[in-house]
């Protein structure tokens, strides 16, 4: 079996999505000797027209002219997938509203091939006055716009539509009226070899994970929250990773508040974060689900989170964490401080998260069921 992925971002970028897709072509190959060509941009400049992960896997890089609306990289890979969509079993797209996705439609309505849409969030993501003027039209844009008309006809022309949260397949079903028969939860896959508790480590802190310090992600949020918990509580100490146009409200914060921050933290070490904190809290205004969740959970650290997108559908309010309402996030506060003052309740916590992700959000897991949709797509054209 030979699989095309394309995506937007390349392997090596931060982020969820070439996170997402450079584990599962590892598994994929790995474990069910697929092979995998990765047809990507060259975001972070290696200036290559080709690389290899493994034998199996191999990385196509096409130039990056520009983003459109700031997020979304225009790659011309249309010459490319009308040369070669023959060589390949299944064309797997990631992310149904950037440029590559759309181009691999436009060849589908041209030519009959195998042809999967991947969803990784995005889906519901409502305009709010909390956000920025710029923010807001490019949230406006996607949703009177794109998702009616460019949208709709994408997820039309798919074979099989894959969602990484199962409120966004009840969304898509519901909106383009697609079956259920084509449309597929699939949750993101976590290493849990990898993220595991470390008792060395002591937990301390209560944690913000974000590649972006943006009105989204809700730093604003954030700091407000700290700030109450710090008036009730002297002894806790805050912790916050990432950079973007609210770091200046990080570095204000952290002149009256214990507050460590790190722009940039290695990925290769970001268990030891969640090893050494109490607890994750997610101020995100929508969300899908974010790979900080899985992991946290996979390192027994809870999750406060808000209910927004997906995330629902992995924290279980009183189980494994807490959700609390966007529009009243100050009832967070109250919620913090009755699990960071119950250590037993936190260690609960902890173990239900770790069982809950080794039973549905390994890779191995994950890749069991990637592989059978392959399986059962390809049935469909033989």
């Amino acid at each position: 079996m030979k699989i095309l992925r394309v995506v937007p971002f390349p392997p090596d970028y931060i982020g969820g999505l070439p996170f997402y897709c450079k584990n599962i072509s590892i598994n994929l190959s790995k474990k069910k000797n697929v092979k995998c060509d990765i047809l990507t941009s060259d975001l972070t400049g290696k200036y290559k027209k080709i690389e290899y992960l493994d034998e199996n896997i191999r990385i196509i890089y096409n130039k990056c002219y520009s983003f459109l609306l700031g997020k979304n990289p225009l790659i011309y890979i249309l010459p490319f997938i009308k040369d070669h969509y023959e060589e390949y079993d299944i064309i797997h797209a990631h992310g149904y509203y950037f440029f590559s996705t759309l181009q691999c439609a436009l060849l589908k309505k041209i030519k009959n091939f195998p042809f999967i849409i991947h969803t990784h969030g995005g889906i519901q993501t409502p305009y709010c006055l909390d956000l920025n003027i710029y923010e807001n039209l490019q949230l406006i844009f996607k949703e009177k716009l794109f998702d009616r008309t460019i949208g709709k006809y994408t997820f039309k022309l798919a074979d099989i539509i894959i969602s990484g949260a199962e409120s966004d397949l009840y969304t898509l079903r519901k909106r383009y009226k697609i079956k259920e028969e084509k449309s597929f939860y699939i949750p993101d896959g976590v290493d849990v070899n990898k993220f595991k508790r470390n008792n060395n480590i002591k937990r301390e802190y209560i944690t913000l994970l974000a590649t972006r310090l943006s009105h989204i992600k809700g730093i604003d949020i954030y700091i407000d929250i700290i700030k109450e918990l710090y008036k009730k509580n002297k002894n806790l100490k805050f912790l916050i990773i990432g950079k973007g146009e609210l770091e200046k409200l990080v570095l204000d914060a952290k002149k009256k508040l214990p507050l460590k921050h790190y722009s940039y933290y290695p990925y290769e070490n970001i268990q030891d974060i969640y090893n050494m904190s109490k607890l994750l809290l997610v101020t995100s205004r929508f969300e899908g689900i974010p790979n900080v969740i899985h992991e946290s959970l996979a390192c027994q650290t809870p999750v406060v989170s808000s209910d927004v997108g997906g995330i629902s559908g992995i924290i279980s309010h009183n189980e494994n964490g807490y959700l609390y309402d966007i529009a009243n996030y100050k009832s967070a506060v109250d919620l913090i401080l009755e699990l960071v003052n119950d250590k037993h309740k936190l260690e609960d916590f902890g173990r239900n998260g770790r069982r809950l992700i080794e039973k549905e959000y390994s890779w191995e897991v994950v890749t069991d069921k990637v592989y059978n949709i392959y399986k059962k797509l390809l049935k469909l054209y033989s």
